[in-house]
């Protein structure tokens, strides 16, 4: 299973963590082997930002859903994309400013969390080989 790990803000972590925050919504997706589609599942391992690199909980995305933000600004939600909004923990208008001139995002459903924290099991970057936490997501060996 392909790993990577993700910078998240404290805010969304501690959702994640708490089991409220059910989608996590990146830019774009990992890949697999360079095929252009990601591979699921896969593990992501979360660093919080301003940790120090840090990573505080791990999970498991086995299905990532596609929004085109043009949809989002044209279009009434359907049922099951105001559900995913709702448990990205984002409103409409969040996501539409996170994306910025992305043509859309990507969202990954959260399973399998392990909180390391709780299990005291805080690990650091550096275990995975890396030097610095990443700007958005890194893949690891």
């Amino acid at each position: 299973m392909m790993t990577i790990v993700a910078s998240i803000k404290k805010p969304h972590l501690d959702n994640i963590r708490s089991g409220k925050k059910k989608w996590e919504v990146r830019k774009n997706t990992p890949l697999c082997g360079g095929r252009g589609f990601s591979e699921e599942p896969f593990k992501v391992l979360c660093c919080e930002s301003g940790s120090g690199g840090l990573i505080k909980a791990e999970f498991t995305v086995e299905s990532v859903v596609g929004f085109l933000i043009r949809n989002l600004l044209e279009n009434p939600f359907t049922s099951y994309e105001a559900e995913i909004l709702r448990e990205s923990c984002l409103t409409q208008e969040q996501v539409i400013k996170y994306a910025g001139d992305n043509p859309g995002l990507d969202f990954w459903e959260i399973h399998n969390m392990i909180d390391y924290v709780a299990e005291n099991r805080v690990k650091h970057i550096s275990e995975f080989g890396l030097k610095r936490p990443p700007q958005s997501w890194q893949y690891v060996t």
